[in-house]
């Protein structure tokens, strides 16, 4: 475990990732990013489930040590942490989440103990292979078997991807990344006595110096959250509205955040949660941390992201002045699953002093030029052009098998006069 220390006054803080397999050559690009770009011997936490191999453990951390010595922080150092409550390569459970239930894993999935906690009346697929498992007699000789490889051999057993994307939001593991960002991740950082946690996903890239230490800012400022953008969710999370209303009347809450409305509907607000920047003693209050395991529910049911959770977090919880927009800096959110982004560089940038503040008032999922319901650079707003280059096609915001389904249909001829 990483000793921490608060040298020169720098805040107990650290960056954690959410590492996927084989993410190798974005997660290099990410690392080399933090060390042209952030001061501070923050170390950095590596979180990952059962698929990730050993070999790519020992690759990223000799790539970190080679940089080390060119970076702005060269005492900066590298932790892999096997996720220790949650596996989020695991297949989401709700009911997990709701009572602190460690999730099985290659580990302990068969064990005695595992089935002692299940309940009951969940006699699933998982439930009858442990059972079997711990049950049957054991053969003496067992043909050796890798130790990174699947414990089971069903279609949850390879890893899928950890990003919040649309082809993802209905896999097992992208519902547990949702659980991991909400809850797990200041548990881990609770534990190991970190104040503030930076995240950052595997494809997040600093492109700019901060003006002032993230960190700092946030500590300086007696702050609970620091957010690089705020726009609205892609149609698909309106019923979140009124889940949180149901909440909100259930524990009596009186929203902190002037503005935030409890009568919208419509595109839920979000923000940019691949760069954040977070309190701990803040998120780990029992009525925020309750308020977002009830909102799980939303994750099981539809397309329900952490990022739309953490807005109505902040909405019902933080002051405005606990609230800070970290603007000074460019910042890309990589988009190379989007085959229809034509500059990769500059379509998913916010740059310097983008206007992504935070807004309960907008209700307008375009209002920053979000094709697809992401925080993408204000200069998609420019003209109706723009937009089109970026698009495949050049036809609408229609999603890349849509516009494929659509590229041979004939136009339609104009009526006659």
């Amino acid at each position: 475990m990483l000793r921490k220390t608060t040298v020169d006054g720098q805040p107990k803080g650290a960056i954690v990732y959410l590492y996927r397999r084989k993410s190798l050559d974005e997660m290099k690009q990410s690392l080399q990013s933090v060390c042209l770009h952030l001061v501070g011997a923050y170390p950095i936490l590596v979180v990952h489930g059962f698929s990730v191999t050993q070999e790519e453990q020992e690759e990223i951390s000799k790539y970190q040590t080679e940089l080390a010595p060119n970076c702005l922080e060269p005492k900066r150092q590298l932790e892999w942490v096997k996720a220790p409550i949650h596996d989020p390569d695991s297949k989401f459970s709700l009911s997990d989440f709701q009572t602190g239930r460690v999730t099985p894993t290659h580990a302990h999935w068969s064990s005695p103990a595992y089935l002692d906690a299940r309940p009951k009346k969940r006699k699933g697929h998982l439930y009858r292979l442990a059972q079997h498992a711990a049950t049957r007699p054991k053969r003496k000789e067992a043909p050796p078997r890798h130790r990174h490889a699947s414990p089971m051999r069903h279609r949850h057993a390879s890893p899928f991807s950890l990003l919040q994307t649309e082809s993802g939001a209905t896999s097992g593991d992208y519902k547990s990344m949702i659980g991991f960002w909400l809850l797990d991740v200041f548990d881990i950082a609770h534990q190991r006595g970190f104040e503030y946690v930076m995240r950052l996903d595997t494809d997040s890239l600093l492109d700019g110096t901060p003006k002032e230490d993230p960190f700092k800012t946030l500590h300086n400022n007696d702050a609970a959250y620091g957010y690089r953008a705020f726009c609205y969710e892609a149609p698909g999370a309106e019923d979140v509205w009124e889940m949180m209303r149901e909440h909100v009347a259930k524990e009596k809450i009186a929203p902190s955040f002037e503005g935030f409305k409890l009568d919208g509907s419509g595109p839920a607000p979000m923000v940019y949660t691949n760069f954040e920047v977070s309190n701990v003693s803040f998120f780990l209050r029992p009525d925020v941390r309750k308020f977002a395991t009830e909102m799980l529910r939303g994750t099981q049911k539809f397309r329900l992201g952490d990022a739309v959770i953490r807005a109505f977090q902040l909405g019902l919880f933080a002051k405005q002045e606990q609230v800070i927009h970290l603007d000074s800096f460019r910042y890309r959110h990589g988009c190379d699953r989007w085959s229809w982004v034509i500059n990769k560089t500059m379509d998913c940038a916010i740059e310097k002093g983008d206007p992504f503040v935070m807004d309960w008032q907008a209700t307008d999922s375009q209002r920053f030029g979000t094709p697809i319901g992401h925080c993408y650079s204000s200069r998609l707003n420019e003209t109706r052009r723009h937009m089109e280059e970026s698009l495949m096609g050049g036809k609408t915001l229609r999603s890349p098998r849509a516009s494929r389904r659509r590229a041979g249909k004939p136009k339609a001829k104009a009526p006659r006069r």
